[in-house]
C-alpha cells in the first residue's frame, strides 16, 4: 500500500494478481467465493427518481441513449432536495446511473454531469462519509471495484461486451457492461462469472490506459470464461460508435483466450 501510494483494497487486488499468476484456471462455480455477500441498498441521492426528466432527459437524448436503454438500465434524474447538503449541491441536475443486483435492488450508483457540472462523474460515497454528504447512513455499502453496471441484464449463456464507462454501456444497451474505468478488479471479474455468460469481449477506449487495462482484463477474465479483445478506432469509444458498430467490432475481434475447466480431483 505504501509503495503503490494507494488504498488498502487496491493494494490487496495488486498483490492478489501477483500471487495468482499461475497456470491453472478458476472454476466459475468457485467465483462466488470471491464476491462479498449481498450488498445493502445504497443511499438514494437527494430528490432522485428512476426515470429521466428535465435536464437529465435532454442530456441522455443528446448522448444517444434511447428511451428503451434508459428504461432497461433504470436511469434516473437527481433533482436535489433544496437542503443545501453536500449531496444536494454536488448531485443536483445529474444523470443517475444505478447498479442493480439480482434482487433488483440499487446497490450502487454513479451520477454523470449533464452540461456544466464538474467533476464529470460522482460515485456513491463510502459508508463512513454518508453523514458528511448529508445522506442516510448505510453500513457496508458496495465499493466501485465490486460492482458492474448493466450486469442485471445478463442471463446465463449470453455473450457480453465489457466497456469502461457507464455512458458506453447505457448508449450501447443490454449485453454491454461497465466496470467504471480501465481496470477490471478481481471482484468484478468474479461478479461477471457469476452470471455465467458464454463469453466476454473487452472493448476499452483506444488510449494508453485503455490498452493496458484491456490486456490485464483479458488475462484476468480468461481465468473464468472465454475472453476476446476488440479494438475501437483511434479517437472513438463505444458510446461514440453506438450499439451496431460496437457489436460489429466485437464480431471481428481476435485473440480469443479459451477457458479450460480445471481437472476434477480424484
Amino acid at each position: 500500500q505504501t509503495v503503490l501510494g494507494c488504498g488498502l483494497r487496491t493494494a490487496m487486488d495488486e498483490v492478489g494478481g501477483l500471487v495468482s499468476d499461475r497456470s491453472e484456471t478458476i472454476d466459475p462455480l468457485e467465483a462466488e467465493k470471491a464476491v462479498r455477500g449481498s450488498f445493502p441498498a445504497a443511499p438514494d441521492p437527494p430528490g432522485a427518481s428512476v426515470g429521466l426528466e428535465g435536464i437529465a432527459a435532454r442530456y441522455a437524448h443528446l448522448r444517444g441513449i434511447s428511451a428503451e436503454h434508459a428504461r432497461l438500465f433504470g436511469l434516473g434524474s437527481v433533482r436535489g432536495d433544496g437542503s443545501g447538503s453536500k449531496a444536494d449541491r454536488l448531485l443536483r441536475g445529474r444523470l443517475l446511473i444505478p447498479v442493480w443486483d439480482e434482487r433488483r435492488v440499487m446497490i450502487y450508483w454513479t451520477a454523470r454531469a449533464t452540461f456544466l457540472q464538474t467533476p464529470k462523474t460522482l460515485n456513491c460515497p463510502r459508508s463512513e462519509v454518508h453523514s458528511e454528504w448529508g445522506l442516510p447512513h448505510v453500513e457496508g455499502v458496495a465499493d466501485k471495484s465490486e460492482v458492474v453496471i448493466g450486469l442485471h441484464l445478463v442471463s446465463p449463456g449470453d455473450e457480453i461486451i465489457v466497456v469502461e464507462g457507464p455512458m458506453d454501456a447505457a448508449v450501447c444497451g443490454p449485453g454491454f457492461v461497465s466496470v467504471m474505468g480501465s481496470k477490471v478488479s478481481r471482484s468484478q471479474a468474479a461478479a461477471i462469472a457469476r452470471r455465467r455468460p458464454s463469453r466476454a469481449t473487452i472493448l476499452f477506449d483506444p488510449d494508453e490506459a485503455g490498452h493496458a487495462g484491456a490486456a490485464a482484463a483479458v488475462r484476468l477474465l480468461s481465468s473464468y470464461l472465454p475472453t476476446t479483445q476488440a479494438q475501437c478506432p483511434e479517437g472513438l469509444d463505444p458510446a461514440m460508435l453506438g450499439r451496431e458498430r460496437s457489436l460489429a467490432l466485437c464480431d471481428n475481434s481476435s485473440s480469443i483466450v479459451a477457458y479450460i475447466p480445471p481437472l476434477e480431483k480424484t
